[in-house]
């Protein structure tokens, strides 16, 4: 540890004793004290004008807020003027917090305005969503509870800020989307309109009842405790397609009943169709296998067909049969042609025996 400090020296008094005299000596100290009393009074006043400020500011904004929220403005409107008013107010209180400290604003200023041109070039991205903010706020493409598909998303709005929108996903997921995107792509508004339409196919066999199969489905709509009565639903044949007559089923319902009025309106018309017995067709392959010689190449390999009529099946019967009978016909004709040779062989075998015969007797 060290000791305590030394007295100054006898020669250094002499040297300050020899620059100044007592009675400069004192006047150094008194300004001295004099700025240190005014640096606290500036001190106290700006403390004053902050909380003071900072109160009257509570109180304005609480007016402020309650006559906006008469106005029944939209949330996120609502929310983005009192963050603006109260950003104003902040720069506002402090400006004159400085001016109480006898800071020269000019120079602040330049520095403030230095940094935003720096912090404009390195974040021209948030800017850019900021105005896109500003742009969906006043446009309102969407409103905070709105159902809405944009960016490869779909999800209710939760909130609408001046960077980021937030939508909550039907599997209860967060996406957290630029405003950028939003304010300058395609957005698809699920919950702008009253009410909703949902589109069903319900395919069903080409032997049914047409006309007995729509009164069917129109009653299905009818009974549907989510359906809306007005606009009616729409039941129509759509297409007439490859294994099924298709029927399209469209009724209306609201935006928040779309997804109930779905899968209940799906059991409702399979229970509706078994019971009246109308058949609900899907598609069918059948299998024809051949019998064959194990090893033996064959010209006709394993056939594979969709579900025919009658008279197609008949005539691949018929081509199957004369399909058999060309190769027994070939396989006679080649045990014919076997024959023929062997007996040219024996004509042969007799023409020797005969000549030997006649040689032998003369």
């Amino acid at each position: 540890m060290s000791g305590p400090e030394s007295a100054p020296s006898p020669a250094s008094a002499d040297v300050i004793d020899s620059i100044l005299d007592a009675e400069e000596r004192a006047k150094v100290l008194a300004n001295v004290l004099e700025t240190l009393q005014e640096a606290v009074l500036l001190i106290i006043k700006a403390l004053f004008v902050l909380i003071v400020g900072y109160i009257i500011m509570k109180i304005i904004l609480w007016i402020i807020r309650k006559v906006v929220a008469k106005k029944k403005f939209d949330p996120a409107v609502e929310n983005f003027i009192m963050s603006t008013i109260g950003t104003l107010f902040k720069v506002i209180l402090f400006t004159t917090v400085f001016g109480v400290l006898k800071i020269e604003l000019l120079s602040l200023a330049a520095i403030i305005a230095a940094l935003g041109l720096a912090l404009g070039f390195t974040l021209g991205g948030l800017m850019s969503n900021f105005i896109a903010g500003l742009l969906l706020l006043t446009r309102k493409p969407f409103v905070k509870g709105d159902f809405i598909e944009a960016q490869g998303h779909m999800g209710t709005v939760t909130q609408i800020d001046v960077f980021l929108t937030t939508l909550a996903s039907p599997d209860n997921k967060v996406v957290t989307i630029p405003n950028m995107p939003l304010a300058s792509d395609t957005v698809i508004n699920y919950s702008r309109t009253d009410n909703r339409r949902v589109d069903l196919v319900v395919g069903v066999a080409y032997d049914a009842d047409l006309p007995a199969t729509k009164r069917l489905l129109e009653k299905m709509c009818s009974k549907n405790e989510f359906t809306l009565k007005e606009p009616k639903a729409t039941v129509g044949v759509l297409e007439l397609g490859d294994n099924s007559v298709n029927f399209v089923v469209r009724p209306y319902v609201k935006p928040a009943d779309y997804w109930s009025c779905y899968f209940s309106m799906q059991k409702a018309i399979k229970e509706a169709l078994d019971e009246h017995g109308i058949g609900i067709p899907f598609p069918q392959r059948d299998v024809h296998l051949y019998e064959g010689v194990v090893g033996e190449a064959r010209s006709d390999p394993l056939e594979f067909s969709e579900s025919e009529s009658d008279e197609e099946v008949q005539e691949a019967e018929v081509t199957k049969k004369s399909s058999k009978l060309l190769d027994v016909s070939k396989k006679g004709a080649k045990a014919l042609k076997g024959v023929g040779k062997g007996v040219g062989k024996g004509l042969k075998s007799v023409t020797k025996v005969g000549k030997k015969s006649k040689k032998e007797k003369k």
